[in-house]
């Protein structure tokens, strides 16, 4: 049998990662677990010098199984393979380093394993590429949409280490999925580039932050105590990450006029003239650019006056669809366009054609739409405070009066709770 493991080895790879997509569930939860008792089994029959030629492979591929299966079954019995084999063979990179921080309690909670426990084991090379690969090239275009949306903001904060390589090897795949034909595809593509410009912006650190607080409101008091609980080396750590993280090097990697900046750009107004918001998967497609319009604003992108009147006109009309997600995705952009683009009170104008279009929404209500008149209640109430102080735009009057209007019942057919609660809600 030794002499077969160069053959069955690529096997067991693919074994480790198998995951076949049918309708709205998965089949392989069984072959992974298996392929993760095979690799269990061979640490303890075979000697160190045996497996050696397999280490780099079977190290890598059990520690990505370990952080990013969406199982949490797999993921541990991922963890306790890595466990016997770094004991057993003693030969597995950082081996004793990686398990102090990856167990089985650390790795059962799935947010934890890919925003904690991933970007400690994302500071040793031995592992790094094989990392962003999974999470760009596999969990990006898993079936579950909650599951890409946190393969993202993983690749948020682990791209921080490598920032050279996520824009040499990872951004330009991603780029050109961004018009697969396939939704899943598209939509992960989507929010793997939206995430990476805000990680590699020095904005990753506070948005994992605030993504583990919210998660932490769904956890029981036990699980919150696992994510809490610091050693010394891990506020080091945690001290050090923070650092890394917080650096802009977006103007380093992937300077102003440069090819791929002008891609990354030039995204939002291609899809537009592709037409990717119609027909299947148009709603799941607009979220994913508020979303990218939220990451690019984050990152202080420079747009000209035309591109900027270009974005806001496509927040513009998710405010007013029905889908309230997608007007609450539309509603965050715009917190981030304003604050970006309209934070300067030397630089607005009457002139400038985006403040003119958004003085133009309080021309947009509609009685007889609900909907409309609930995005825009929104929209309204995260405009920047340098646009409500300027008193030469009148901002502020116009929008107040027609917020309390929109406080106000109407009649029996055209009334809308809805709306009058988003309206209370901007007014306050």
């Amino acid at each position: 049998m030794p002499e077969r493991l160069a053959t069955f080895i690529p096997i067991l790879e693919k074994a480790l990662v198998y995951d076949l997509n049918l309708g709205t569930h998965s089949v392989g939860t069984h072959v992974r677990d298996a392929a993760c008792y095979v690799c269990w089994s061979f640490a303890r029959a075979y000697s160190p010098e045996i497996m050696k030629p397999h280490v780099a492979t079977l190290s890598t591929k059990l520690i990505v199984v370990a952080l990013f299966d969406r199982e949490i079954n797999i993921r541990r019995a991922a963890s306790a393979t890595f466990q016997e084999a770094v004991g057993r063979q003693g030969n597995f990179p950082h081996g004793i380093e990686i398990l102090t921080e990856a167990d089985y309690f650390t790795l059962s909670i799935r947010v934890n394993a890919y925003l904690n426990v991933s970007t400690y084991v994302a500071q040793f090379e031995d592992y790094r590429e094989e990392m962003f690969n999974q999470l760009a090239f596999v969990q990006l275009q898993h079936w579950e949409p909650a599951m890409r949306e946190l393969a993202s903001q993983a690749l948020a904060v682990v791209s921080v280490y490598a920032p050279k390589l996520v824009i040499e090897k990872i951004l330009p795949k991603l780029l050109s999925s961004c018009f697969h034909k396939v939704l899943n595809v598209r939509h992960g593509a989507l929010l793997g580039v939206a995430e990476i410009i805000r990680g590699l912006s020095g904005n990753s650190g506070a948005h994992r932050a605030e993504i583990l607080e919210r998660a932490m409101r769904t956890l029981s008091l036990k699980e919150r105590d696992i994510i809490k609980e610091e050693t010394a080396e891990q506020k080091e750590f945690k001290s050090m990450y923070e650092n890394i993280a917080s650096i802009n090097c977006l103007a380093e990697v992937m300077p102003a006029g440069s090819e791929m900046r002008k891609k990354v750009t030039g995204l939002i107004k291609e899809i537009e003239d592709q037409k990717l918001y119609k027909g299947k998967g148009g709603e799941i497609i607009r979220n994913a650019v508020c979303h990218l319009i939220d990451c690019l604003c984050a990152a202080k992108i420079d747009y000209s006056e035309d591109d900027k009147l270009m974005v806001f006109m496509v927040l513009k009309e998710n405010f007013k669809h029905p889908n309230v997600e997608i007007q609450k995705s539309a509603t965050n952009a715009l917190r981030s366009y304003c604050g970006t683009y309209f934070q300067d009170p030397s630089t607005l104008s009457k002139d400038s054609p985006a403040i003119k279009e958004i003085m133009n929404l309080f021309k947009q209500f509609s009685v007889e739409n609900s909907a409309q008149t609930r995005g825009l209640n929104m929209a309204l109430g995260v405009l920047s405070d340098t646009l409500l102080k300027n008193k030469e735009l009148g901002i502020a009057d116009i929008m107040f009066g027609t917020l309390l209007q929109n406080c106000l019942p109407k009649g029996a057919e055209t009334d809308d709770a809805e709306s009058r609660k988003q309206a209370i809600k901007s007014l306050a």
